[in-house]
């Protein structure tokens, strides 16, 4: 019964990660940015109010922030009970906590050194 349980259990683990996987491939724009729990303008972080994410499914991807992109690779991970969006373009790593996801909205954060960055997205 046991080698049943965890046999399902780690089926559904399989379901759960390759349907938010699905739902992260597409194209999505930064809404809003706060540090430390304050909006801030994205214009001057930025430069500019458009940026972009495009996730595809060979685990591709590409940041667009106004005319500069960048190119890489992404996966999503679990670290204790939090999932992770791991993000990298071949030689750094950024690791995000994902703070709210579904099929259309976002949220991840990045803690620095105990400074909070946490950017707000829709997908278009």
């Amino acid at each position: 019964m046991k080698k049943y349980m965890l046999i399902s259990f780690l089926a559904l683990t399989s379901i759960f990660k390759a349907q938010t996987s699905k739902e992260l491939i597409g194209k999505w724009q930064l809404t809003e940015v706060k540090h430390n729990g304050k909006s801030q303008e994205m214009q001057s972080i930025f430069g500019t109010d458009q940026v972009f994410q495009i996730f595809k499914q060979d685990n591709s991807f590409e940041g667009i922030v106004g005319s500069k992109t960048m190119k890489g690779k992404w996966q999503l991970t679990k670290d204790n009970d939090t999932q992770v969006l791991e993000v990298s373009d071949g030689n750094n790593a950024t690791k995000f906590k994902i703070e709210q996801f579904d099929a259309e909205k976002r949220a991840i954060s990045l803690n620095n050194n105990g400074s909070i960055l946490t950017l707000y997205y829709k997908k278009i």
